[in-house]
């Protein structure tokens, strides 16, 4: 069994702020590995959240509640902890509430890595699946965010955002740039996931992808679809820019095989088994992530 797992996705504390334990991801789950970090994603959606900034600092209490034994990685002090991490971020730049103090605030509460947008537009950007734009990218509040979470040492999250908010990024960025979730749109064509021109620029940025487990997203429902995005994407000359991004706890299914945390080392095995050297098949299950996070945290 394959002992590290880096994955850059979940939604799993949405299940738990609706008193569901049950979930997908679980730290009993996470335990089973010998290093395991998740980052945990504070799901800000805009059309039934009407206090998005109040409703983020609730989810993080509830977290500390019924996890205070799990350590919350803030710099790069903390990412050579052994056993279960977490980074905390939010999907959805509304929880800033068009305020850069208050995006401050979610620095000072743990937040390392905000999801600009989901599926609505917001004060920051458009999105990709359901834009009121054509081709709207950032606004001037966006682009003072991304400056400032830059600034903070925070990672800037692209999935979901519209092609021009993606470029608008890229074009701005100093630092690199993550899409937690996302697959490859030359593979399965759907507008959340990343062209081939895009996953370069992300490389050139210095970057990383982590692959979605959704099968909407992979075209396919087996273990084998997220082993071709991630292969495909290596194959672009990203080996060193690739990862894991499950939506575990986000998406209506995953494929077969791999309906837990328990179960991600599946992934590892099968490229193993497809020959892949275990140096790089260690690059996309842990190592990239680690690297990217080790460039973009607050030092200490």
């Amino acid at each position: 069994m394959y002992r590290r797992v880096f994955d850059t996705h979940c939604d799993t504390l949405y299940e738990w702020n609706l008193n569901n334990f049950d979930t997908e991801f679980s730290f009993a789950d996470a335990s089973l590995y010998k290093r395991f970090i998740q980052v945990m994603a504070i799901w800000v959606d805009s059309a039934t959240i009407k206090e998005p900034f109040q409703y983020t600092e609730h989810v993080i209490s509830l977290f500390k509640e019924h996890a205070p034994h799990i350590p919350i990685m803030k710099s790069v002090k903390d990412i050579s902890s052994k056993g279960t991490s977490v980074i905390l971020g939010v999907e959805g730049g509304e929880a800033m509430e068009g305020s850069i103090e208050k995006l401050r605030m979610l620095f000072d509460l743990g937040v390392r890595l905000i999801t600009l947008v989901w599926n609505w537009q917001n004060e920051l950007c458009d999105c990709a699946m359901r834009p009121k734009t054509d081709g709207g990218g950032l606004t001037e509040f966006g682009r003072s965010a991304v400056a400032e979470m830059e600034r903070l040492s925070m990672a800037v999250d692209v999935s979901h955002l519209s092609d021009k908010g993606f470029w608008d990024v890229i074009e701005i960025s100093k630092k690199p740039i993550i899409a937690s979730h996302s697959c490859s749109r030359a593979l399965h064509n759907v507008k959340r996931n990343l062209s081939d021109d895009q996953f370069k620029a992300i490389i050139y940025n210095g970057g990383v992808v982590g692959v979605n487990f959704s099968p909407d997203f992979l075209g396919g429902n087996e273990i084998e679809d997220v082993v071709k995005h991630i292969l495909y994407f290596a194959a672009l000359g990203g080996e060193n820019h690739v990862g894991l991004g499950s939506d575990f706890d986000g998406v209506d299914s995953l494929p077969n095989g791999l309906e837990r945390a328990a179960f991600v080392y599946k992934i590892a095995d099968l490229m193993l088994r497809m020959n892949i050297k275990e140096e790089l098949v260690d690059k996309f299950m842990y190592g990239n992530m680690e690297r990217y996070f080790q460039m973009v945290l607050p030092q200490k």
